[in-house]
């Protein structure tokens, strides 16, 4: 079957453009570069598609403005200087402490130009252009869900049907998902790191696609389907995973081998006592497509973006530093992607363990709210960095919405700011 193709354009900044076409090997290797990437990213994501990748210039930019610009399927990609920070880190092999300032970043970016160190400079420069804008997908993915590829994923859904013959026979496009339904479950699964492979495999060997016609059939709600598909794909056995390039992890551990299992323990330990919920086991796992010496956290489907550890400076860094460096930054992708590690089943067992202390309250909850209303408002907070610690609270300023409870997004407004003491945001 011919892929549909996912249309990116990057336009770079003009001497930036400049230091790329200086070279027209390094051109050629840019573009066989990122299609590369690009077409590795939608398999990741199990999003039918195939790369058309067009570089041009940016004709003039304000001093501050980003170097490298990505429209994808015609959608602008945001994202910030500090991705470029952390990427120019990983790329150079080099942990800043602090965050340059534009400028600065953008000086070096230009320093990167192949007329000054050769095949190296080519190297760090295709890395990073390329990093750049896989993270800046992987920020907004639902840019990648085009009408093209939706019809197409669509189209596949009939093979993956587990009834009968006859059945296959009757899925006309007509009685497929709609598209606008099949977008936003997609989209949810997407944002939340997880894949949306047709054949990915489900407990019960039902199938994503399977599972998808099911939801559609019974005449779900796109909230509803995704929130199937979530519990589908989550587990209770999950686990979160953390990459380390070839020897890293012997690296920063060999040393330390009685405390240094327990620091990551303790970043388990300060989640839950800054949020209330309890995080996944940790897998340490190692990736040879990290650069030496760099991690990252995986959640789900998804390998975050990646971080490079402490260079020795004068003999002084010691391992438990660094081992103190690493789980500062993966502390900090855990927070952003809390919300993920929340289905509906935990939402569940997370209401039931208040259960015991306030056995009405809980009940009457249960009673007014369904599955997927609790956990849609429980997970926006904690995407908000909102604690669920006083889970009592949260669940008394439910009791008081008066409205629609499937209007999702009122329903979180009100449970954050409702009351004469509204949730703070966690820092």
């Amino acid at each position: 079957m011919l892929l549909p193709t996912l249309s990116v354009e990057v336009a770079l900044e003009a001497l930036l453009h400049q230091s790329i076409l200086s070279s027209r090997q390094m051109l050629e290797r840019l573009q066989s570069t990122l299609i590369q990437r690009l077409d590795d990213l939608l398999r990741q994501l199990g999003v039918p598609g195939s790369a058309e990748l067009r570089i041009t210039v940016v004709d003039s930019s304000p001093s501050d403005s980003l170097p490298i610009s990505l429209e994808v399927n015609n959608h602008h990609c945001d994202y910030t200087w500090k991705i470029i920070h952390l990427l120019y880190s990983y790329v150079s092999g080099v942990a800043f402490d602090k965050m340059p300032p534009p400028q600065m970043i953008a000086a070096e970016l230009r320093e990167l130009s192949p007329g000054n160190d050769g095949e190296d400079a080519q190297n760090h420069m295709i890395d990073l252009i390329c990093s750049i804008c896989i993270e800046a997908i992987k920020l907004q993915p639902m840019v990648v869900l085009g009408h093209e590829q939706l019809t197409t994923y669509r189209d596949q859904l009939i093979a993956c049907s587990d009834e009968a013959d006859q059945f296959r026979r009757e899925l006309t496009p007509e009685r497929l998902p709609s598209l606008p339904w099949l977008k936003q479950v997609l989209g949810f699964m997407l944002e939340h790191k997880l894949s949306i492979a047709l054949t990915g495999r489900l407990p019960g060997s039902k199938t994503v696609g399977a599972l998808l016609l099911q939801c559609w059939r019974q005449g779900m709600p796109h909230i509803y389907a995704a929130e199937e598909l979530m519990d589908a794909l989550v587990p209770n056995d999950t686990k979160a995973e953390i990459h380390f390039a070839p020897g890293f992890l012997r690296e920063v551990t060999e040393s330390h081998e009685k405390d240094g299992g327990e620091c990551f323990l303790s970043l388990r330990q300060a989640i839950y006592d800054e949020f209330g919920v309890s995080l996944p086991r940790f897998k340490f796992v190692e990736n040879q497509a990290l650069n030496p010496r760099s991690f990252a956290l995986k959640v789900h489907a998804q390998v975050l973006k990646p971080w490079v550890g402490l260079l020795p400076s004068s003999g002084t860094l010691t391992t438990r530093e660094q081992i103190e460096y690493i789980v500062r930054a993966l502390d900090e992708d855990l927070r952003s992607n809390l919300c993920c590690l929340f289905p509906r089943w935990y939402a569940d067992h997370f209401i039931s363990e208040l259960e015991q202390t306030f056995p009405t309250l809980v009940r009457i909850v249960r009673e007014r709210f369904n599955q997927t209303q609790r956990v849609r408002v429980l997970r926006g907070l904690l995407a908000d960095h909102i604690s669920l610690r006083n889970l009592r609270s949260i669940l008394e300023r439910m009791l008081d919405y008066e409205s629609d409870p499937d209007d999702l997004d009122q329903f979180e407004l009100y449970v954050r700011a409702g009351g004469s003491k509204p949730l703070s945001v966690i820092s």
